[in-house]
């Protein structure tokens, strides 16, 4: 490993204080240090700390997470990066030698957001990850639809290590998340990590990246007296593309 990029494990009574800063800086409210394990580690860019992390290993599962990553606000861009990924290099080595699989706590933090080449907000994140996605392959998803009177019920089911996003919604409606747990970032309210049960409002404008920790069903209420699955979606949602041109 080279001078410039260096690891060391997480000392709880030098380095607490450190990282505790690095939270409030972000806006964030610190994790109490009796939360940590003790598998945290420092990585160090051109001699200053910059990013830490945890591993957590679950005997009774097979997946081991990385948990409370966080870097110093100061860091440049570039630095936040590299320090980001050295965590997950070493951390996903760690992994695969005790046979787990490693999986990242909270997806979409904004250094993580960074690894897809474009800017760290906005629609222009979305459309480098879709772009990352439609590279990797795409599957569809089962989707129940449901009739009443006046109502479309569109449900989804999200297996489990997916990852999506989702068209521009044009409409304000409800949704209930009644089984599973998943992680959604958009611009307006970045990352949140929902558990089932949980039920919420879509607002007009809203667009979502998600990543499905568990096998994850997804259901929206629309107000309509259209009986045609494709033709609601058309004119509830929309895409970038769509939106451009009509400019």
């Amino acid at each position: 490993m080279s001078e410039y990029l260096k690891i060391r494990q997480f000392d709880k009574e030098k380095d607490s204080a450190l990282v505790a800063g690095w939270w409030i800086g972000r806006g964030q409210t610190p994790v109490h240090p009796s939360e940590f394990t003790t598998s945290g580690i420092v990585a160090i860019v051109n001699g200053k700390p910059t990013a830490c992390a945890w591993l957590f290993v679950n005997n009774r599962s097979h997946v081991a997470t990385v948990e409370n990553l966080i870097s110093d606000p100061k860091a440049s861009d570039e630095h936040v990066k590299h320090a980001s990924e050295l965590i997950f290099d070493f951390f996903r080595g760690e992994a695969e030698c005790i046979g787990k699989v490693m999986e990242i706590e909270q997806p979409f933090q904004e250094m993580q957001l960074s690894f897809c080449g474009g800017p760290v907000n906005g629609d222009e994140i979305l459309d480098q990850c879709e772009g990352v996605i439609a590279q990797l392959g795409e599957h569809d998803m089962v989707t129940t639809h449901n009739f009443t009177p006046g109502m479309y019920i569109r449900q989804i089911f999200i297996p489990a290590r997916t990852i999506l996003t989702s068209r521009i919604h044009l409409t304000e409606h409800p949704y209930v998340i009644s089984k599973g747990d998943i992680s959604v970032w958009t611009k307006e309210t970045k990352t949140m990590r929902l558990k089932a049960p949980h039920s919420g409002i879509t607002k007009p404008g809203t667009r979502r990246l998600l990543f499905a920790h568990d096998d994850t069903i997804w259901t929206t209420f629309h107000a309509t007296n259209d009986t045609d699955a494709d033709s609601i979606v058309d004119t509830i949602t929309t895409t970038r593309n769509v939106l451009e041109v009509g400019k």
